[in-house]
């Protein structure tokens, strides 16, 4: 990839390509050093003490979370994963992560059994990528997904799913969740993967981003149709009934996105009120929340 260039006033914003891709072994050196687990002590002054009243967002979100991969090959025109970490997938090994786990488990103050995401800028990409490292090299496809998943892509969810159930047996491990983005798409090609998600690694709601419900805007996205969204939740309800579980999912939506019209936000309003939804509002889009249970009323 290249270095992207754009003029703004009298100056040039310079952004950098991703870095080289890192193999699976000098992903596990990176990830296996002995990194302190904890905010950099100036937060304890600045908040008095990182079990006082004042918390930091930022740590809080990952403080129980394992990262398994890099990089995304999604190609969405709103993103900048893909400029700044890549869509080749860079992926941990499979000890690599679970020894992470452990490591949390045995090491982090306050840890209470439940990892609360294991996944990455993606939670199914783990191990995915071209079936040719020829055709990868000399590809220039902005997406691997868009407009349909490339007949090179390897969608095999199998090494996923065995870490999944790798880590769920491990000592001292309650729960884990899958807190990161789906890529529902090619999820529903693999429904032993979904199967698994929605059994084990669902805490009662999902969220997934469907971005829009009419083709003109995720056309400029670059995001499948509402159609794929219609396919994994059929899915998703299918096996939460399987498993006994009351279970929803979160879809999150864009609002105004460039090359949006009147129609295409009037329509996707129009879903919303017929599928039970009401926009919760949040930057930088509105995600709809399921409006029945108390937990997910409006917020401002």
């Amino acid at each position: 990839m290249r270095a992207l260039v754009q003029r703004h006033a009298d100056r040039d914003v310079w952004i950098n390509p991703p870095p080289i891709p890192l193999s699976t072994p000098e992903m596990d050196h990176v990830f296996d050093l002995p990194y302190a687990r904890s905010p950099h002590p100036r937060y304890a002054d600045e908040t008095g003490g990182h079990d006082g009243p004042t918390k930091i967002p930022a740590w809080e979100m990952i403080r129980f979370s394992v990262n398994i991969m890099r990089g995304c090959f999604g190609g969405c025109t709103f993103c900048s994963i893909t400029e700044h970490e890549g869509r080749i997938i860079q992926s941990r090994s499979e000890d690599s992560v679970i020894r992470e786990i452990e490591d949390i488990r045995d090491k982090v103050k306050g840890f209470t059994g439940v990892i609360s995401d294991l996944g990455g800028p993606t939670a199914n990409m783990y191990r995915i990528g071209c079936k040719s490292p020829e055709i990868e090299a000399a590809c220039r496809k902005p997406s691997c997904v868009y407009p349909g998943i490339c007949p090179n892509l390897n969608t095999d969810h199998g090494p996923l799913i065995h870490m999944y159930r790798r880590a769920r047996l491990l000592r001292g491990i309650k729960k884990i969740l899958i807190g990161s983005g789906l890529r529902y798409d090619w999820a529903v090609r693999s429904p032993e993967y979904v199967k698994e998600l929605v059994t084990h690694h669902v805490g009662g709601y999902l969220k997934i981003a469907p971005e829009h419900t009419e083709e003109g805007p995720l056309s400029k996205m670059m995001k499948p149709g509402i159609g794929s969204y219609d396919r994994f939740k059929q899915m998703f309800e299918k096996f939460s009934a399987e498993a006994g579980k009351k279970q929803f999912l979160i879809p999150y939506f864009i609002a105004a996105h460039p090359g949006t019209r009147d129609e295409d936000m009037m329509n996707l309003a129009l879903w919303l009120k017929r599928n039970g939804f009401r926009a919760d509002r949040c930057r930088p889009s509105t995600r709809a929340r399921w409006p029945r249970r108390p937990r997910c009323t409006t917020r401002g």
